[in-house]
């Protein structure tokens, strides 16, 4: 927070231990370590497709001709490519 609370705000803190704030964090690293690893070995592969995919999608986003296809072409192919990225 940048600043401070103004005068007479009281902020109520919640109650949690340490210890359970460090479980849960830890209890998430280990997940995550893995879809970095994972991530890490496709990255070459998908950073040299990548200019070629997006080339792609650009045109067929300018090709859609409905608002209907731009939002089906967006649920099939972009999201999951975006989301992917």
């Amino acid at each position: 927070m940048i600043g401070g609370l103004p005068e007479g705000v009281d902020l109520s803190l919640l109650p949690a231990s340490r210890l359970k704030g460090w479980r849960d964090t830890i209890g998430e690293v280990s997940p995550v370590m893995r879809r970095i690893r994972a991530n890490g070995k496709q990255l070459p592969a998908f950073l040299q497709e990548a200019p070629e995919r997006c080339e792609e999608l650009r045109f067929r986003v300018a090709a859609a001709p409905t608002p209907e296809d731009l939002s089906t072409l967006w649920e099939s192919e972009v999201a999951p490519y975006f989301r992917r990225c």
